[in-house]
This record gives C-alpha cells, structure tokens and sequence, in this order.
C-alpha cells in the first residue's frame, strides 16, 4: 500500500517513509489517481505538462530525471514504485494499489487540473472526443506516436458514447502496439468489450475492432495462425462500406500469406488493401500498402536475385517503382514517418544494385525516422540493413555493433527468432 501525503510532502510505503520534493509529489498524485480512475499509463509529454515539469524542455530530461530518482526510491522501499519505460510509458506498480492520499481527493484533483492547465472542454463530450481522435490519428500518420497516445486517451476522457469509446480505444491500441507496449495493447483491446457490452445496440463493427487489435499483436510476435483466425473473424462482422477496416484485414492477411503460404496470394491481399483504402480515401493507408507491394516484389527479386537473371530484375525494378510511389505520395501529404519500413526497403534495392550511396542514404534517414518515432520494430530492421550495408564495405566491426543493436530491441519486443538471427550474424562476421 503507497500512502501519499501532499500536505507533508512525503511518501509512504509499509513502514518505511520518504520526503519528496514538489515535483516528485505532483508526479505520484498524477500516477495515483490516474491508477484510481482505470487509466493508469503516464507518458513524458503529459509529465511535462505539470507546473513543476516546465523545465523540462524535451521528453528525453523527463525519462533521465525519473530514471535517476526511481533509483533511490527501489533503494529506500525495496519495491519498484512504477513499472514500464520511463521514456515511453509507465505506470505505479499494481502492487502498491489501491493508493491512498492524505488530503481529499477532489482536493488533489482540483490541484491537478490548474497545474496541468487543461483547457475547457467543449459542452458536448462527443464533439470534444471526435477532435481528440481525429488529432490522435493525424499524429499517429506523422509519427508522433506518444503525442497520438495521449490525443487517444484524452478522447476516452471526455466520456462520450459508448460506441466513439469503443472508437477510441481501437486506435488507442494501435497507438500502444507501435509503441512495444503490447501488454498494455492487449488490456486496451479488452476494454473495447468492456465498452461494447454497455451498449443498447450491439454494432457489428466493434468486434471486428476488438479482433484487429489483438491479430495486431500476434502478428508483432510471429504467431500467424492465431492472427489469421482473429482477422477472418473480424472480416465476417464488417460491411462492404467498412473500406478502412476491410483495408486493415486484407493488410493482416497479406502479411501472413507471405510468411505461410505464398507470395502470389499476398500479392493479392496486398493489392485487395490498396483498393479498400484508395476508397476509403485514406491517404496514409494508400502510400503503406504501396510499400507493402512493393515489399513483396522485393521478396520476389530476393528468391532469385542470386542468378540475376531478366525476371529478378523485372521483380526489383517493380519492387522500386512502388517503393518510389510511396515516398512521393508520403512527402506530398506529409505523412508516412511512423513507419521507416519504405526507407529500409529502398536501402536494400539499391544495395542489391550496388549503388550503395543511394542505399547509405536511405538507411540513414530510415534510422532517424524510427528513432524519432519511436518505432522499435522497425529501429531493429534498420538496424539490420545497416549491419548489412556496413559488411559490403568490409567493417566487420560496425556491421556487428548494428547487428548486436538489433539483436537487443528484437529481444526487448520479444521476438525471439528474430534476435537470434541477428546474433548469429554478429557473431559470425567476426570469426
């Protein structure tokens, strides 16, 4: 049990108790209540916003000065007060819950609200939610993945109707599965059935929402048969109107027949997705399915690439032309850097041609735009086609440092197949 007690400053926890600066103070009232209210996760940029935080100018000094203190609080109680990333999301240890405050709680909640300078909200919840979503969804298009998150819960907030809740959470959850934070994607994902239950009417579409999410994860993990099944039941309760999630299931399937069957059936996935999204009208969607079939041109090329011969090239010439179409559409609508995969599949053509400062380039800006975003996933990826590119002008040394970074995030996102290969090769390009 935590007790927190704002009016001595201090922080409580079995018997043993500890004096708080004001900012550490704010900082676990906001984690308190946030834990009270079911919505437990805290990010940087929201830490920042508390009167205490303003100096704090990025979110990088916010992860390195919680990383400093949580230190001496593990010390001191011999218990973790929060767990998770600290510079992605965290939250108080379930173990110290329920927490309890020495002051009332309105009290504390009043506090908050002036100090985070929250704006009013609009009259109507459903009209204030809609915005926060539509913001959310334009920062998870541009890569701003933590400022998405935190657009998404303050959408769920405002408490609107239970089916813009269940909304809400949907891309909440893919906010948290491009993040890494898949556990927490996983409760998210369940708590669009808790919100679809609370409903007069039960909407089709939200099932299909909930089984998206979760194939999402299991897709992250490599576990195809239980992603085709959530995607083929997501499928039977959409509408042929429901272009963008029809869109999002034939991209799930295509992912899986190119991993399980062939590549001549996520072709067609592939372009089944190009279509839905085109007439969804959905501009982000149409550039990453572009890459995708790109993507499997270049699967094409690679199978054969060893002979050279007329239809490799043929494969890669197509694999270039849509990776080119992508970024082309990606620069016009400024959109695109959640992602670095486009980027990484240029850098891999361009080697395979040996035009390796072409391929130099985009793997450097391929690494920035998954460093910016945060995107772990494909971090990993392009860290692997730097350790490759590293080993074509003979630096055994830095393509194993690439490797062996890869090797770390792939193990941290639990991928397991994935870090060993990347071991592998770093071990072996040092013999």
């Amino acid at each position: 049990m935590l007790i927190l007690n704002s009016h001595t400053n201090t922080m409580q926890i079995q018997n043993r108790q500890l004096k708080l600066k004001p900012q550490w103070v704010e900082l676990i009232s906001l984690s308190a209540l946030k834990s009270l209210e079911s919505n437990p996760t805290l990010t940087p940029s929201e830490i920042r916003t508390l009167s205490t935080w303003q100096n704090y100018t990025s979110d990088a000094s916010v992860h390195a000065a919680i990383s400093r203190e949580h230190k001496k609080w593990i010390q001191h109680f011999e218990i973790p007060v929060f767990t998770g990333k600290f510079g992605k999301a965290f939250r108080l240890n379930p173990e110290l819950q329920p927490p309890q405050f020495v002051q009332l709680l309105e009290e504390i909640k009043t506090k908050l609200v002036h100090i985070t300078h929250s704006p009013q909200r609009l009259e109507n919840p459903d009209a204030e939610s809609q915005s926060q979503l539509m913001l959310g969804q334009l920062h998870l298009e541009r890569g701003n993945l933590e400022k998405a998150q935190s657009a998404f819960l303050s959408a769920y907030a405002t408490r609107p109707n239970p089916l813009l809740r269940c909304e809400v959470l949907f891309w909440l959850a893919r906010a948290e599965e491009l993040l890494g934070l898949y556990e927490q994607a996983k409760r998210t994902s369940a708590r669009i059935m808790e919100e679809h239950k609370k409903q007069p009417v039960l909407e089709p579409r939200v099932r299909a929402w909930h089984a998206i999410s979760l194939a999402r994860i299991e897709l992250r993990l490599d576990r195809w048969q239980k992603a085709k099944k959530l995607f083929v039941y997501a499928k039977k309760h959409l509408k042929l109107q429901h272009h963008r999630e029809l869109g999002m299931v034939f991209n799930g399937l295509r992912r899986i027949a190119a991993h399980t069957t062939s590549l001549e059936e996520a072709q067609e996935h592939a372009e089944q997705t190009l279509w839905h999204y085109h007439q969804a009208q959905w501009t982000w969607g149409v550039q990453a399915a572009l890459c995708d079939c790109g993507a499997l041109y270049r699967k094409r090329a690679e199978r054969i690439w060893q002979n050279q011969n007329n239809q490799a090239r043929k494969h890669l010439g197509l694999a270039l032309r849509y990776f080119l179409l992508c970024t082309e559409i990606c620069q016009a609508a400024g959109t695109g850097n959640n992602s670095a995969m486009v980027e990484i599949n240029l850098a891999w053509s361009y080697r395979t041609l040996e035009q390796l400062p072409e391929a130099k380039a985009w793997i450097e800006k391929a690494l920035c735009i998954a460093q910016s975003a945060g995107n772990q996933s494909d971090l990993a990826w392009a860290h692997m086609e730097k350790a490759d590119l590293e080993a074509m002008h003979g630096n055994r040394i830095g393509a194993a440092v690439h490797y062996n970074q890869a090797a770390e995030i792939f193990a941290a996102l639990q991928l397991w197949h994935h870090q060993e290969t990347a071991t592998f090769y770093a071990e072996r390009i040092l013999r």
